[in-house]
């Protein structure tokens, strides 16, 4: 591919990283809990080894769009943390959208499960 043609593969590698593919860069996402409350998060655009910032990629056009939406989901997540912690606050199902989330929440209870016996 030469161009960019709108499209884009996504792949997650853990709960804790995933990578956006288009066909001109991609995005490295990482994820680094800190402690209960604060998790990092570090992203990385990755382009071709010869490519030349100005003449192959705009650097500002490239970042925006996950610049953005990352600045967006950190401002929702903030959001949730503060009802979580609400008294009035309810558990409910995770959406059959987040079945990545599901996954890692029972393997991350069975740990601790395992490390308590």
């Amino acid at each position: 591919f030469k161009e960019y043609d709108g499209g884009y593969t996504s792949v997650g590698t853990s709960p804790f990283n995933s990578l956006a593919m288009c066909n001109d860069f991609a995005t490295l996402f990482t994820f680094i809990p800190k402690t209960t409350m604060q998790t990092d998060v570090e992203l990385m655009w990755l382009v071709h080894k010869d490519a030349e910032e100005g003449k192959d990629y705009n650097l500002k056009e490239m970042i925006w769009m996950w610049d953005e939406t990352t600045k967006a989901d950190k401002r929702i997540i903030e959001d949730n943390q503060k009802g979580v912690q609400s008294n009035m606050y309810k558990p409910g199902p995770l959406s059959q959208m987040e079945i990545g989330l599901e996954k890692f929440k029972e393997w991350y209870l069975m740990q601790l499960d395992l490390s308590l016996n």
